[in-house]
C-alpha cells in the first residue's frame, strides 16, 4: 500500500548518530543459544508527531507500550505517557547544549526515561546483525538513521527501500522480524495513513545499509 501523505523532512527531527563513547560500554545481552525466529512484538496503533520533530519521543514512547516492556509500567502509566514530554525532557539530557532547537537524540531520551524510573536500563545493538538478533530474542528496537528518498512511502509490498537522496534523520520503532523472508518489521510515527497503517517492511539488506557503521539501535534492558 502506497499513500499520498507526504511528512516534510524538516519535522523529521535530529536523532542520528550520537553514540556516546561509554555506549560501547552496554551492548545488548543476547542468549545466543536460542534460535533465531519470527517474532512480531504487540504494540498499540501507529502514533503520530505531526508538525513536529518528537520522532524521538513518539518511538520511545513506542518501546516503553510493546511487549515485552509494556509489562513493566501499570496500565495507568502507559496511558498518561506522553511522546512530546518525552522529547521535550530528552533535550536536556542530549549532547547538544541550550534549547530551542528541532530534535533530539535517543541517548538523552534514555537518560531522562532513566531518572524517572519508566525504565531500570538501556543496552545498543551495533549492526544490523545485532538488531535482527535482539527483534527475535528480546523486544523491540529504536532505531536513528539517515532517512532517504526512498523511505518516504512504501512500495505495493509495504516496503521501505534505503535508495535516493538524504532527505534528513529519523527515529522510528522496529518491532518484529521475519527470518525466512529477511526482514524487519517497523512502526513510524507519521500516523495510521502513512504506508500500511502506519507501518512498514525493511530488508536485512537495506537495514545494514542504514544501521552498519553510522545508526544507532537502543533497546531497554
Amino acid at each position: 500500500m502506497t499513500t499520498t501523505q507526504i511528512h516534510s523532512p524538516t519535522y523529521m527531527g535530529r536523532s542520528v548518530i550520537q553514540h556516546d563513547p561509554r555506549s560501547r560500554d552496554y551492548p545488548v545481552r543476547l542468549a545466543t543459544d536460542q534460535p533465531l525466529r519470527n517474532r512480531t512484538w504487540r504494540r498499540p496503533a501507529p502514533y503520530d508527531q505531526g508538525q513536529t520533530s518528537s520522532c524521538v519521543g513518539q518511538t520511545m514512547k513506542g518501546l516503553l507500550t510493546t511487549t515485552p516492556f509494556a509489562a513493566h509500567l501499570p496500565a495507568a502509566t502507559r496511558a498518561k505517557l506522553d511522546a512530546l514530554d518525552i522529547y521535550r525532557h530528552a533535550q536536556d539530557f542530549d549532547e547538544w547544549p541550550g534549547a530551542g532547537y528541532d530534535g533530539t537524540s535517543a541517548l538523552g531520551a534514555c537518560k531522562y526515561l532513566l531518572k524517572v524510573n519508566l525504565i531500570t536500563g538501556y543496552r545498543w545493538c551495533f549492526g544490523h546483525q545485532q538488531i535482527i538478533d535482539t527483534i527475535s530474542r528480546v523486544g523491540p528496537v529504536g532505531i536513528g538513521v539517515r532517512w532517504l528518498a526512498g523511505m518516504m512511502f512504501t512500495d505495493p509490498s509495504g516496503f521501505i527501500h534505503a535508495a535516493g537522496q538524504e532527505v534528513g534523520g529519523h527515529e522510528v520503532e522496529l518491532n518484529g522480524v521475519n527470518v525466512k523472508d529477511r526482514y524487519v518489521l517497523g512502526t513510524n510515527s507519521w500516523g495510521a495513513d502513512w504506508g500500511v497503517k502506519g507501518r512498514f517492511k525493511l530488508s536485512w539488506d537495506d537495514l545494514g545499509l542504514l544501521v552498519d557503521g553510522d545508526g544507532d539501535a537502543v533497546t531497554f534492558a
